[in-house]
């Protein structure tokens, strides 16, 4: 039975460290950063390395939210912003042109076309930072934010994962929302899980941590997996470990099951196989049509649909 958490890989191909581990541990699911990101050739080679690890088709994410985060970068890949978080006036930097707009409606609008075309293409989407990340004073890379917003505030950030609460998975917020729970992290925060993301929003997908290693959670890998797995996440995830850390982070993951491995499974058939056969030509056509950018602009430069709002 696969562990209830998400690792990445150091480099362009596995070592034979790294497949032993893999072998041997059998994590859920596997994340990709840049690193590990040259070419598709590259890219399909490592990927059937990491499943053959496993022995199953697991599911393999990509660090890929668009703007200032992107792995799969132009001229091959287009750039495209996917995260939920509002872009929010004198907040951080750190989400910025991830955004798709400061106006919710948008981004629910926005983020309900972007999950469809996911699906339609054979691609599980993950909505993310839930329950919102825009209105953070921090990084949460760096350090803890802490949100005094009160409730009504709120409101207009959590707009968007409550709409969009049907999506298979979705993924917490290193952030402290004081009107919710003035102690913990939403990631570490049984209040903010069970009242608001599966109360309130109605979730029932798949809920991973962010990356466990960033700055804002202190103590061990082991510990923060382990306290977030209790207060509700499904899956823990950990990124830019060494191999010693992440023995010690599968370590303290259970084995996915009960609800967990529910929710697992339905995100893992919805990546099964592409809805619909693509016409990549007629599709850039499309898109050339609804921007006004073609498609050469768009792999080249990146092309953000929020620039004119």
């Amino acid at each position: 039975m696969a562990l209830a958490c998400i690792v990445d890989v150091a480099g362009e191909r596995l070592s034979a460290d790294e497949k032993a581990f893999f072998r041997a541990t059998d994590p859920w699911a596997f994340i990709l950063f840049g690193r590990s990101c040259v070419s598709p050739d590259q890219m399909r080679a490592l990927t059937d390395e990491m499943r053959e690890a496993v022995g199953r088709d697991a599911l393999i994410f990509i660090d890929q939210e668009g703007g200032r985060v992107q792995r799969l970068k132009p001229p091959v890949w287009p750039q495209f912003p996917p995260c939920l978080d509002l872009r929010i006036e004198g907040a951080h930097s750190v989400i910025g042109n991830r955004a798709f707009s400061s106006d919710p409606d948008i981004v629910a609008a926005l983020g309900r076309a972007a999950i469809a075309g996911l699906h339609a293409g054979g691609v599980a989407s993950v909505i993310k930072h839930v329950p919102g990340h825009g209105r953070a004073l921090a990084d949460s890379h760096h350090g803890l934010p802490v949100l005094d917003t009160g409730l009504q505030g709120l409101a207009h950030d959590f707009a968007p994962f409550a709409a969009l609460a049907d999506a298979p998975m979705a993924m917490t917020a290193h952030i402290v929302y004081e009107a919710l729970d003035a102690e913990n992290p939403a990631t570490l925060s049984a209040t903010v899980i069970h009242d608001l993301v599966r109360g309130r929003f109605g979730f029932d997908g798949l809920l991973m941590t962010d990356d466990i290693s960033m700055k804002a959670l202190t103590g061990t890998s082991p510990a923060k997996a382990w306290a977030a797995i209790s207060a509700g996440c499904d899956v823990a995830m950990l990124c830019n470990a060494t191999l010693e850390d992440r023995l010690a982070f599968v370590a303290a993951c259970p084995e996915l099951s009960g609800k967990g491995l529910e929710r697992a499974q339905a995100a893992e058939a919805v990546a099964r196989k592409p809805a619909i056969e693509i016409d990549i030509e007629a599709a850039w056509a499309r898109f050339g049509a609804l921007t006004g950018h073609d498609r050469k602009t768009a792999l080249s430069l990146g092309y953000d649909p929020t620039e004119n709002r």
